[in-house]
């Protein structure tokens, strides 16, 4: 029984064995590194409305998305060439053809994830424009999450803007209608808090904000 198996394993190709097997654990990273993106406790501030609303959860969501398909293709090409290295003659084992293999998968996931980082912009933007234009909100009463928006579609702040008219450009570039709150007096703290951290257009609605209060 021993000198059957050993006379089986012996038939196998070592290469693509190898091989497949690389490819399989790579998949296992991908899957991995998909289920650590996910984050319980970001649905659960969503759904009782606790937590400030924030971009990385849904950016990290589309990452998963793209990381667990990147995963899929990886296990069913490991398991391509594992049945090819059973059903092929062997060869003899070569390792540099091994570690050029392994290489080669390896290059072509890090390119990959890296496109994959842009192309989660790109969605995260399309999506973005999609439910705004859909439900507009006011981007005034949402500070922090107006400043994550134009990051993301590169819209800078300048030394001359206010927040409304920062928030004008980037209703401009979302494709969305003007606000129509405009009158409406918010709290200096709210700015004054987000404007400690950023630039001097947050930081300028926070003096404007105070000036505009009641004596």
């Amino acid at each position: 029984m021993v000198l059957a198996l050993h006379d089986t394993v012996a038939s196998f190709d070592p290469n693509l064995t190898v091989l497949g097997l690389v490819s399989q654990l790579l998949a296992g990273l991908l899957f991995t590194s998909a289920v650590a993106r996910s984050q319980p406790r970001h649905l659960l501030q969503e759904i009782l409305g606790s937590g400030a609303p924030n971009l990385q959860a849904l950016r990290g969501a589309i990452l998963a998305r793209i990381q667990n398909q990147a995963g899929a293709v990886c296990f069913c090409l490991g398991a391509l060439l594992l049945l090819a290295g059973f059903l092929r003659r062997s060869s003899p084992a070569d390792w540099r053809v091994q570690v050029a293999g392994a290489l080669l998968l390896i290059g072509g996931l890090a390119v990959f994830l890296v496109v994959a980082q842009r192309f989660a912009d790109q969605l995260l933007r399309r999506y973005l424009r999609e439910q705004l234009r859909r439900n507009p909100i006011e981007l005034e009463e949402h500070v922090p999450l107006a400043r994550e928006i134009g990051d993301l579609f590169g819209v800078e702040s300048r030394a001359e803007d206010t927040l409304e008219s920062y928030c004008a450009r980037l209703r401009s570039v979302l494709g969305l209608p003007e606000s129509q709150a405009r009158s409406v007096r918010r709290p200096a703290s709210r700015y004054y808090a987000f404007g400690r951290v950023t630039d001097s257009v947050f930081e300028s609605a926070s003096s404007d904000s105070v000036e505009s209060g009641p004596a």
